[in-house]
């Protein structure tokens, strides 16, 4: 049975990502175990050094695993006034918990994301107060991270701080039912 004071979100894992992760795996894997398979016909007749095969294909399997089987999450519990973090492969196996205090506010904010080739717009959740921030849960569509926010807040009976749409707002949780000015 469902707690209705605990919020729970999970990242990572799915199907798409096992997909993709996948292909980088089984390279990894074939490529430390492949100087062992009989048959293999190797250009020059010997399989390349180990100390070369070896990191070459720990690296391909750590990151196809990692993506793979790598999870994290939040768990908000208001009854208890408590946050907690973790990560894991597959199952959480490093936990953080955070005590909220009583000047915490669940805030949204609108951050660009850049790589090398390409730029997007994220919006992010945030918990924030006399503690290390926590990262709630971030997307690329506000209107999702606008409910999360709302969500969070009215569970935790906090002001939502919108800093997304260029200002700060500042809704009470009182007010979150409220119409959108």
């Amino acid at each position: 049975m469902d707690d209705p004071n605990i919020l729970k979100i999970k990242h990572g894992g799915g199907f798409c990502l096992t997909l993709f992760g996948l292909p980088f795996f089984a390279a990894g894997v074939f490529a430390m175990v492949s100087p062992f398979i009989p048959g293999i016909n190797w250009e020059g007749g010997k399989p390349p050094p180990l100390y070369f095969i070896i990191p070459f294909g720990s690296i391909f399997a750590v990151v196809g695993g990692a993506i793979m089987f790598g999870r994290a999450g939040v768990e908000i519990d208001a009854r208890r006034n408590l946050v907690t973090t973790w990560w894991g492969f597959l199952v959480p196996f490093k936990y953080k918990s955070h005590s909220l205090t009583p000047d915490t506010v669940v805030s949204l904010l609108k951050v660009r994301k850049k790589s090398d080739d390409s730029s997007y717009w994220s919006y992010e959740v945030k918990l924030e107060g006399d503690f290390e921030t926590i990262d709630v849960e971030e997307n690329t569509d506000w209107f999702k991270s606008r409910q999360r926010a709302e969500q969070v807040a009215k569970l935790l009976y906090k002001p939502l701080v919108d800093r997304s749409q260029g200002g700060e707002t500042i809704t009470q949780p009182e007010d979150l039912d409220k119409p959108l000015n």
